[in-house]
């Protein structure tokens, strides 16, 4: 996602909901309680018909998910789903994304640069808070073995979705190249599927008609 700091606080919750779930059971050893995270990049504000600009937000979502704590990272080529194929430059974009920011960048030296910033501990605290009372309900009621559990968390991702898909076509959701300064250059190439979950296709803000 394109909100830097709210990535940043997703993959922290994680690791800190991780720890607070296995704490539960109270286990023998130790290290039960560390996880292993593989962070990767999506395609919900890729584009493209101007695929340069793919390069800044692609480099920020790395920058996001290493700060956050992933443990390995996969950066997509923003092109992996379009019916012209990958091309070199976008594969080449995804490669040396990670090496630059790791190399040059030195992001991999500190662990949790964030901790004790306001902003990235208020957003994790209030993430961990929201996501934790879901889960506790969810499991209170049958997991996600419960067929009405699914599709009250369906329900609520359709909504959320739908709600994106009006700020965009209102324009209130602006990305360059995408719904804001048009690359006035043809570029070739159209979104295949990129796939679905519990039934929802997901979203990619360049394949919604205005």
């Amino acid at each position: 996602g394109a909100k830097y700091f709210f990535e940043i606080a997703k993959v922290r919750v994680i690791r800190m909901l991780w720890t607070k779930i296995v704490e539960q059971y109270q286990p023998i050893s130790a290290c039960t309680k560390n996880m292993a995270i593989l962070g990767m990049t999506g395609f919900i504000n890729k584009s493209l018909k101007d695929p340069h600009t793919n390069l800044l937000r692609q480099t920020t979502e790395v920058a996001s998910l290493i700060i956050g704590g992933c443990d390995a990272i996969v950066c997509l080529p923003h092109d992996t789903f379009s019916t012209e194929g990958t091309s070199i430059l976008a594969a080449r974009m995804a490669l040396n994304i990670p090496n630059v920011l790791v190399e040059e960048s030195y992001l991999d030296k500190v662990i949790d640069p964030y901790a004790g910033s306001y902003a990235v501990e208020f957003l994790s605290n209030s993430i961990a808070e929201k996501a934790w009372a879901l889960f506790t309900k969810f499991n209170a009621t049958g997991g996600f073995t419960s067929t009405e559990n699914i599709g009250e968390f369906k329900s609520a991702v359709a909504e959320k979705q739908a709600l994106r898909k009006a700020l965009f076509t209102e324009g209130k959701l602006k990305f360059i190249g995408v719904n804001s300064f048009p690359n006035p250059e043809t570029v070739k190439g159209e979104w295949k599927s990129t796939g679905e979950y519990l039934g929802l296709p997901y979203l990619v803000y360049e394949t919604i008609e205005a």
